[in-house]
Order: structure tokens, then sequence, then C-alpha cells
């Protein structure tokens, strides 16, 4: 079962898009990535030297103010939050949270450093990080006397609500961006791409439809130029082949004909020139009269035989009706000149009506006609009960390899009538059915047939656009269906 599928036009607006909008997110965040990075560094160092500052005014206060906390906290302001521990880790003042006392490890440190540094990283991913804080201490001393230590951090809060702002930012932009791409990628898609493809299958649809000196119209050199240029190379060549397929079928043809009328009319008139010489010496009128009755009959089997074959290839003035098949099909039943052929019959008529079909209806009730004499024929050979079947449908139809119509069991438009005559006579073997519809071939008794009955059945409804096939069990029947367009 085939998945359902978006049209190609669809799908690569769609891929286009997606790809747009994973490129600009990715950009977006290496963008956003280095930016931060560099507000970090820029955060960094004014820190560096707000706390360089505030190392001198700090140890002033707390040397000759004793530790005035008005004055420590004017100082202090443009910190985002701080906290003062003197020597003994004693809390002088703070702002916002404070941690309960100051790492023994960085106290002792800061009796040796003056600033120190403290950045604190978090994993996003396997090799992706981000600077989840960065802390600061700093030593105020007064004469190589620790006095106070200082700890603060920078504000990675702020610099992450500005880029907060900018993600936004560029969220909209990469919905209106892709926006845009598709709807001009649909465009030209459909200008460029689409389009062209659309007409190659219209035409194609049209060549399918029996349409074949169709050709697509070549715009330009590229790679859609070329494809039409490479389905009109080969309809060429597919309609050369057809020619010449059809032109060595009709010389087989001719020449199955040919030899069909040497063997059915050479016999004969082998026996009427024997005939003719025995007459020449003979004086009993007896045996002359039985002579003359044998070359009578043998010229009658050639009379008909010459009178098929023109019959066939040239018929009367043709009358086309809308003929309703059900209707003629009883005409034909019950206008049958030999009523001993079906009087031992059981015939089962199952008409559908409203069947309509267009074409000469003595050309049709000729096949009808024939194919029922077969059937009783085929019968007539065996013990059980003869029984025939007449039976009309409606199907949908479809062109075979050798465009040959067929029924369509898939197919979903009802574009055919089909009918069968269904026998439980003698069947034909697989080996005979291969040549069946050839002229002259029957597997009657000599005199009892031409061999041209199907041959010119079938001659007939592939002229009307239709077709005749069999189905057939040796033993146990046949089933002939005639399949015509509907009219």
């Amino acid at each position: 079962m085939q998945r359902k599928r978006f049209s190609i036009r669809s799908e690569i607006v769609l891929n286009l898009t997606f790809l747009a909008i994973i490129s600009i997110l990715l950009f977006s965040y290496v963008i956003l990535r280095v930016t931060k990075t560099n507000l970090i560094e820029v955060e960094r160092t004014r820190m560096q030297t707000t706390l360089a500052h505030l190392k001198e005014s700090l140890a002033t206060t707390l040397v000759k103010d004793d530790g005035n906390a008005e004055v420590l906290a004017k100082q202090l302001h443009q910190l985002p939050n701080y906290s003062l521990w003197d020597a003994d880790q004693q809390l002088l003042i703070a702002s916002g949270q404070v941690q309960a006392k100051v790492n023994p490890v960085v106290m002792q440190s800061m009796a040796e450093t003056n600033v120190k540094e403290i950045i604190q990283y978090q994993r996003l991913l396997l090799w992706i990080e981000k600077v989840a804080s960065v802390e600061y201490y700093l030593s105020v001393r007064h004469n190589d006397e620790l006095l106070a230590v200082l700890h603060t951090n920078l504000d990675l809060a702020g610099i992450d609500a500005v880029l907060g702002k900018t993600k936004r930012l560029i969220f909209i932009y990469a919905l209106l961006y892709s926006t845009l791409l598709a709807l001009f990628a649909y465009f030209v898609l459909s200008k460029i791409i689409i389009a062209p493809i659309q007409r190659m299958v219209r035409a194609a649809d049209r060549i399918a439809a029996g349409e074949i000196y169709e050709r697509i119209a070549v715009e330009n050199q590229d790679e859609i130029g070329r494809l039409a240029v490479a389905i009109n190379t080969m309809t060429e060549t597919l309609v050369e082949n057809q020619t010449e397929i059809v032109r060595k079928e009709k010389l087989a043809s001719v020449g199955r004909l040919a030899a069909g009328l040497a063997h059915e009319i050479g016999n004969p008139l082998g026996t009427l020139l024997g005939h003719v010489e025995i007459l020449k010496t003979l004086d009993q009128a007896e045996k002359r009269q039985s002579l003359l009755e044998r070359t009578e009959r043998e010229l009658l089997r050639i009379h008909k035989i010459i009178k098929e074959l023109l019959g066939y290839a040239r018929p009367d003035q043709l009358v086309v009706h809308r003929v309703e098949l059900a209707t003629l099909v009883r005409e034909v039943v019950e206008g049958m000149a030999d009523p001993k052929l079906l009087s031992s019959v059981k015939v089962q008529f199952e008409p559908k009506s409203d069947l309509f079909v267009q074409m000469d209806p003595d050309q049709l009730k000729q096949v009808v006609l024939n194919l029922i004499i077969n059937a009783c024929h085929a019968m007539h050979t065996e013990k059980r009960e003869a029984t025939l079947h007449l039976r009309s449908d409606l199907v949908a139809t479809k062109k075979d390899e050798r465009g040959k119509v067929i029924v369509d069991p898939l197919g979903r438009e009802v574009d055919g009538v089909r009918l069968q005559v269904i026998d439980n006579g003698s069947g034909i073997s697989a080996e005979n059915l291969k040549r069946i519809f050839d002229p002259f071939y029957t597997t009657k008794e000599p005199g009892e047939g031409t061999g041209l009955g199907l041959y010119i059945s079938a001659s007939i409804i592939e002229a009307w656009g239709g077709s005749i096939c069999v189905e057939s069990t040796e033993g146990e029947g046949s089933c002939f269906s005639i399949i015509l367009p509907r009219a």
C-alpha cells in the first residue's frame, strides 16, 4: 500500500522552510552565545575596574570612619549585590542574598591576594557549557593589614534578560523570513517546475488517450526542456515501433489469410479438376450425375468462403445506431433460422436493461449469432443437459500492453458494456485457444465450418473499439465475452 504523500511542490516548500528555520535558529544560537560571552567579558572588565576603585575608598572608610554603614552603603551601591566581612568573618554590611560565612579557604587565600575571581560553569550538553556564576572576593588592606573581605558577583540575570528579548525578536524574524521564503519558493516552483511538469502530464495523458501525434512544447534548454525532448523522442519511437508492429501484423494476417485461402479453395479446386477429367471419359449417366452433385457441393463451399470474405472486406452501407443490447440479443435468439440448434438447449437470459452501444446493429447481430451457434455446436457433442447463459453488465475497461480492450477490475469509471455467451459444452484446449481467432482455423468436422466466423467477428468488434476474449476449460465449457464502449 502506497503511503499518502504531499505534492512535490509542497514537499520542497516544507523542506526549504524547515531548513531555513533550523539555519536561522542555529545561526542565532551561535550569535547569542558569542554575544553573551562578550557581554560577560565586558562586565568582568567593568567589575575589576570598579573593585580597584573601591579598594582604597573602603580602606579609608574602615580606618577613619570606623566602618560607618551609611558611608559603606553609598560606596557599594553600584554593585548588584555584596557582603562585606571583617578579618574575623563578621558581617559588616550586605545587600541581597548573603552566604553564611566566607569560605575559610577563600579567606585564607585573600590574605595573600587582592582580588579573587571564581567562575562556575553549567554543562548543557556533552560539549556545550554556559557560565553559571562569576564571583569576586576583594581584600581591603591598610598598611598590609587585612581589614575586610568584600564578596560580590556579576549580574548575569540582567544579561539573560537582555538576551531574552533578543531571542524573541530572532524567533519572530525567523517566522517572518520563513513565511516569505515559503511563499517565494511556492511561486518560483509553480512557475519554473510545476507548471511545465503539469503541461507534460497533460500531453502524456493525451498521448495515452490515442493522440499519438501530440508533442510537448520545448520552451527552455534546462532539465525540464531536456525531459520534454526525451518524452517527445520516446513518443516518436513508440509511434514508429507501433506502426512497424501494425504493418508486420497486417502482413502476417495477409499471409495467414492467403495460406488459408490456398488451402480451403485449393483442395476443392483440385477435386473439381479431377471430376472434370473423369467427366470427359465417363459415359454412364448415373455416375455422371453423382460427380456433378459432388462438384456442386465443392463449388458451393468455395462460393460460401468467397461470400464471407467479401462481406467482411466490402460490407454493405453501415447504419450506426444507439443499440440496446438486451433487445438485440433477444431478437437474435428469437429469430434464429435453425430452431433445431436451440431445441435441446436450456437458454438462461440474464439481461441488464439500459445498456447501450453505438454501432451497426446488423454487424452486432452477426457476431452474437455466430457465438450462439458455436456454443450450440459445442454442447451437442456432450451428453449432459445443454445450458446456454447469456449475460450482460457494465464494466470498467483499460487497454493491455497490446492495445486490446480488457476489463479493469480496479477501475472506477464504468465505461464499457460486456455481453457474455457461456456454454457447458466440450470446451477448448489450451493449444487451440491460442489460434481460435485465426482465419480458416476450425475444430469442426470438414465441411461444417470455414474457420472464418470468429476471425470476422473479432475484426468487427475491434473495428468498433471493442474486443472479444474467451475463457475455456476443456470438458467443462467456454465463456466468450464481447466488450464494447458504452454509449
